[in-house]
């Protein structure tokens, strides 16, 4: 569980710190660019500190292991993990930037509070409906019930304000869609790669997103230092939280990862904009807190 919590804080170190600059103009391309680049440079650094190799016979190991690894649920071999991290962080680094722009529409679209419900409906609910088709990761009865308060959690987040209506709009439904798929490639690479490629994917995840963000950054206005400055500090942060997460997935069900990671951060979230922000928390909130903590309660404590 040690594991999840630094992932949580992660999760929630950004949120608050963007709240700290919520004041601020910002080019959000230029943001999330910059945020893509330093966790690129991260990586990069831990891929060449590991000595992460991909060569031809890895490759060869790859394409040959490959069906027998997915039908029989196996781990790909120290050669051939490299490949399978580079494959998959490839396509999940185009669902990590498709999340974003989904966030942006379904922003203008349905507002602040509709879009962070469904961001945390899709941590809670996606990833763990994965996981029980694809692994028959069944949680038990205590568990189950948990997840249910994790969802109330989530709804009871949602604010009571005029701009928002949960209605199904396209890109509210193309975000849930995207989110949940990106936090779900953390437990596709973590079931069948060695955990020694981590960074590997990571980088593959990040780099690519950088290279699909950048033709957005050049057509918008010129970026401001400020701007670039807020993505670097968000971008450490951001890379640790999947880091931590992939080593929680190792030890913790998925079924029960992903409602503690998406209920942890909401709640703690909370808390931070009442000590922080002087943020006033009405009884919805506390309701919803409470939940939260129940909801923690039986998915550490259930079976």
């Amino acid at each position: 569980m040690t594991y999840l919590i630094f992932a949580t804080l992660c999760s929630v170190s950004i949120i608050l710190f963007l709240r700290f600059s919520e004041g601020i103009n910002l080019n959000r391309y230029v943001v999330t660019s910059a945020n893509y680049l330093i966790a690129s440079v991260i990586t990069l650094f831990l891929v060449l500190k590991g000595d992460i190799l991909l060569d031809s016979d890895g490759m060869w190991s790859f394409l040959t292991e490959f069906w027998d690894v997915f039908r029989n649920s196996k781990t790909f071999s120290n050669a051939a993990s490299p490949w399978w991290a580079l494959f998959l962080g490839v396509i999940a680094g185009n669902f990590f930037f498709l999340a974003f722009i989904y966030y942006q529409k379904s922003l203008k679209e349905s507002g602040v509070a509709v879009t962070g419900v469904i961001g945390k409906l899709s941590v809670v609910v996606l990833p763990p409906f994965f996981a029980l088709v694809l692994w028959l990761e069944i949680p038990g009865p205590i568990r189950c019930l948990g997840i249910v308060f994790a969802i109330i959690s989530v709804l009871l987040s949602g604010k009571k304000t005029g701009e928002s209506h949960l209605k199904p709009s396209v890109a509210v439904i193309l975000f849930f869609m995207f989110s949940g798929f990106a936090e779900f490639f953390n437990k596709l690479f973590q079931k069948y790669a060695t955990i020694s490629t981590r960074p590997l994917f990571l980088f593959a995840v990040f780099s690519t997103a950088l290279v699909i963000s950048m033709p957005f950054v050049i057509r918008s206005r010129k970026p401001r230092w400020i701007e670039v400055g807020i993505g670097l500090v968000v971008g450490v942060p951001n890379l640790f939280s999947s880091f931590f997460l992939i080593s929680a997935l190792n030890s913790v069900p998925a079924s029960v990862a992903f409602p503690l990671y998406g209920i942890g951060s909401l709640m703690l979230m909370s808390i931070g904009g009442m000590l922080l922000f002087k943020e006033i928390l009405d009884k919805k909130d506390w309701l919803m807190i409470a939940s939260a903590v129940v909801s923690i309660a039986l998915l550490s404590g259930g079976n």
